[in-house]
């Protein structure tokens, strides 16, 4: 079983905390393209779905990752 610090949940962790605060409030489709690009840099496969979520939520100035 792999330790927790490497699990890519935890390693993309701060990185899309960062984008939730450095892009509240902005369009939805510009949030998503961060965050799947965080997914993929990482070395993950996005769950579009997921993000679409997520993106919204940032687009309204919530941040679902702190």
């Amino acid at each position: 079983m792999p330790r927790r610090a490497e699990l890519l949940s935890e390693r993309v962790a701060p990185t899309l905390a960062g984008i939730g605060d450095s892009m509240a409030g902005r369009p939805a489709d510009e949030v998503l393209a961060a965050l799947d690009a965080a997914v993929r840099d990482a070395g993950g496969t996005p769950d579009r779905a997921a993000l679409r979520e997520f993106a919204a939520e940032i687009e309204a100035g919530e941040n679902p990752f702190t």
